[in-house]
């Protein structure tokens, strides 16, 4: 039996001790499977008539959230105010209560690292106060009224990484909705609130009304953002958006043998009538959840960033039209879904088997699987923007240098102007030819190199399988052997 708050699997074994020797002398082995996170919402306490003072608020909604938002797990407090989550990893969380008939205040830092050991949280939920409801009833027949007061609950209370995916087909955006297109296959129109205006193009992105992919466009309502954050690029695609009070579904034309890249984008900032940080939603794309109780606002806070996109690479559905559903969260009174932007592109396919790290005799297939997009970097070189990206994807290519664990950065190369950057066994959509044009190098002496390791690091979630894709191209040295 381990320390206490720790997850094994399995939990117990049964042992049987005859003449065959302990369980026919079989090894018992027990894998550990994670850590515990505990806390406590705390509740105001009244004066000396409250008999409940070493209680707490129960029934509160704790959700334990990736760092991008995305639901790991929850629960419910206990009569007491505790909460508990077992059998997690090591890594950066962020903690959320709710009650839909209590003010529940954040006082202190909503966020948790796990370390190699159990973790305990400060006292950083707390109820100010309790709702009192109650009723007057009236009995005529002894000419007087009765008050009846009830105290209401009374103490009762977040895939594969590295490069994912593209598809085909055409791309959507949000009112100012615009349906982005890159390539022969895909429409232009453009939809303001009050009316049709010609297609907007933003570089070599065409984007047309949403409103006509739409199965039912009476569940649906447009705004505009009220506020255009300085680093909002440009207002298409991020400064109008569509809201969906109700279950609502897109539906698009798409090849069924070919994958698609589809692209959500969000901006979840201040609009008439809808506050976005009540928004929490589902999406449902060819029958896959894609995005599960998703707040666009916690993700935005998470990554310190105004705006958003989610990418996924969708496998082909052998059927010639796509659903895309957007479903508001049953779990929160007045939730809606709302996106800003839709894009759907076609892609070649760019990904075949690939060998599971220490798992060499299980292969996986790509081919056949939806994945999300994680982290896409240009090791060694700057920024690469969507209008930049090769045969008209759009995908955007980060600089890799705030991933590099340690102070051991290597040496960033770049080819010489004279390099000429050739694809032979691959086709020019693998990457652009600048993800190829520099690198990150330890360096060429022996000594130094031996002496530290070049290392990104990059926070995952562990319930998740991930496909990480390594770009090489040698553009400095001709000989064999010259670089191993």
């Amino acid at each position: 039996m381990g320390p206490e708050g720790w997850s094994w699997d399995p939990d117990q074994v049964p042992v049987v001790v005859d003449q065959a020797g302990c369980n026919a002398n079989e090894d018992i082995n027990f894998r550990f499977t994670g850590f515990t996170v505990s806390g406590r919402v705390v509740g105001s306490v009244g004066g000396e008539s409250c008999s409940n003072k070493n209680g707490g608020p129960s029934n509160v909604n704790v959700e334990l959230l990736s760092p991008t938002g995305d639901l790991v797990t929850s629960v419910l407090t206990s009569p007491t105010g505790s909460y508990s989550f077992t059998n997690i990893i090591p890594g950066k969380y962020k903690l959320r209560a709710s009650r839909p008939d209590f003010n529940v205040e954040v006082r202190g830092s909503a966020e948790v690292e796990l370390g190699f050991e159990n973790g305990l949280v400060d006292d950083i939920f707390f109820v100010p106060g309790y709702d009192i409801r109650g009723s007057v009833v009236a009995q005529l027949e002894k000419k007087k009224k009765n008050i009846l007061i009830s105290l209401a609950a009374p103490f009762l209370i977040y895939q594969f990484s590295g490069e994912r995916l593209a598809t085909s087909g055409e791309r959507l955006a949000m009112t100012e909705q615009r349906l982005a297109t890159s390539n022969p296959t895909t429409k232009a129109c453009d939809l303001r609130r009050k009316g049709l205006r010609p297609p907007a193009t933003i570089g070599r992105l065409k984007w047309e009304s949403d409103s006509k992919y739409l199965v039912t466009s009476d569940k649906s309502v447009e705004a505009a953002a009220q506020v255009q954050d300085p680093s909002v690029p440009s207002p298409i695609p991020y400064m109008h958006a569509r809201f969906f009070k109700s279950e609502t579904t897109y539906k698009f034309v798409v090849n069924g043998s070919s994958r698609y890249f589809l692209r959500l984008h969000f901006y979840p900032s201040s609009y008439p009538d809808f506050n976005t940080t009540n928004s929490y939603f589902s999406v449902v794309a060819g029958g896959v959840t894609i995005l599960n109780n998703f707040s666009a606002s916690i993700a935005a806070q998470a990554l310190t960033q105004a705006y958003l996109m989610k990418e996924f690479s969708l496998a082909p559905l052998s059927k010639d039209s796509l659903s895309v559903t957007f479903k508001p969260s049953d779990k929160y009174n007045g939730s809606f879904a709302f996106v800003n932007s839709i894009e759907l592109i076609p892609s070649p396919e760019l990904f075949d088997l690939a060998t599971m790290v220490r798992f060499d005799d299980q292969p996986l297939s790509v081919n056949s699987a939806n994945v999300q997009t994680v982290w896409r970097l240009n090791v060694g070189g700057q920024y690469i923007s969507p209008s930049n990206d090769s045969s008209g994807l759009g995908r955007s290519w980060y600089d890799d240098s705030p991933y590099i664990f340690s102070a051991a950065s290597g040496v960033t190369n770049q080819a010489d102007n004279d390099v000429t950057i050739k694809y032979r066994k691959f086709s020019a959509s693998i990457a652009p030819v600048d993800v190829y044009r520099t690198s990150r190098q330890m360096g060429f002496d022996g000594n130094v190199t031996k002496s530290f390791n070049l290392t990104w690091a990059f926070q995952v979630d562990g319930n998740f399988t991930y496909l990480m894709r390594l770009h090489f191209c040698e553009y400095e040295l001709s000989k064999i052997n010259e670089r191993v």
